[in-house]
């Protein structure tokens, strides 16, 4: 699977992903900093990448559609450090493994309420389009 990293996660992300096994650039890898959400998203569309992000306005999917791209996954963090971020994408490796990306949107979230178990629950979708769904990292 292919990935791009977006600008607001760490530089470590992308390297972990790539220590998973994954073909992983960094948007700074590409020199694409700065660059703006629609055209993100057509590189990753033009290089069959999936982005993952934390900018909530990819989670649109009226202005972003993910149907003919290799998927977003929009995370939406209470707590944006690196070493929290960094965590989550380890999981997000693990649920890469099983969980099929391609033509969604993806919104990944923490809940407070089983925080501590350190496992990943299955999709839960969110509404009947298939298009967008949950994953909860738990």
């Amino acid at each position: 699977m292919r990935i791009q990293v977006d600008e607001n996660l760490p530089l470590d992300a992308a390297r972990l992903l790539v220590m998973a096994g994954y073909d992983a650039l960094h948007v700074q890898d590409q020199q694409l900093s700065g660059a703006s959400d629609m055209e993100l998203t057509l590189v990753c569309q033009d290089e069959d990448r999936a982005l993952i992000t934390l900018d909530t306005d990819l989670a649109n999917i009226r202005q972003y559609r993910p149907k003919d791209t290799a998927g977003y996954i929009v995370m939406r963090l209470r707590y944006q450090d690196k070493a929290h971020v960094t965590d989550v994408i380890a999981q997000v490796a693990e649920l890469l493994r099983t969980e099929r990306v391609r033509g969604a949107c993806e919104l990944l979230r923490r809940t407070e309420f089983v925080f501590a178990t350190g496992k990943a629950q299955n999709r839960l979708f969110v509404d009947g389009s298939r298009e967008t769904h949950i994953l909860e990292v738990l």
